[in-house]
């Protein structure tokens, strides 16, 4: 069971966008003891909806290009994994666990772990083979282009500082 239900999280979450009250004010009137909670659900509504607010108590499984997408994003932009988590509807904590193996693993951290013991039997692939990159080196790839994603980002927020500052002058 969650510690705040949904209609309280929509119902705060308006008056605040409204602008007639603020953080503090809201988390006198409805009992809330951190004001974090009410950043995090005004975040959430701004960037997804308010229905993005209600709790869904299902599994859901992402694929390793959904998660390194989350990561990508996370690591090229300049925002909180908060921000992250609303714009994709995900959990902050799913954001920095991503991040965390990413940065331990590279991306084959992000691929799903078989769980149990392993097959004695092996199964014979009858697929003809082609000319596919192997996952040793697809990772590889993925890597290198998210780092130069990385510097090509930090390049152009130098960039951009010193044509502030060179209009400054």
């Amino acid at each position: 069971m969650t510690k705040y239900s949904t209609d309280l999280k929509i119902e705060v979450a308006k008056q605040y966008l409204s602008g007639k009250y603020s953080y503090s004010t809201l988390a006198q009137m409805y009992g809330i003891k951190s004001l974090s909670n009410i950043r995090v659900w005004t975040a959430k509504a701004k960037a997804q909806g308010f229905e993005s607010l209600r709790v869904t108590h299902q599994y859901k499984s992402y694929s390793p290009d959904e998660k390194l997408a989350v990561v990508d994003y996370y690591r090229t932009h300049d925002v909180g994994v908060h921000i992250v988590a609303a714009k994709f509807n995900i959990s902050p904590s799913q954001v920095c666990s991503w991040n965390k193996r990413f940065e331990e693993d590279g991306a084959s951290g992000l691929r799903r772990q078989r769980k149990g013991r392993k097959p004695t039997v092996t199964k014979k692939s009858h697929k003809n083979k082609q000319d596919k990159l192997s996952p040793t080196e697809k990772e590889r790839l993925i890597q290198e282009n998210i780092r130069l994603r990385e510097e090509l980002y930090h390049a152009q927020m130098k960039l951009g500082e010193r044509k502030i500052s060179c209009v400054n002058a």
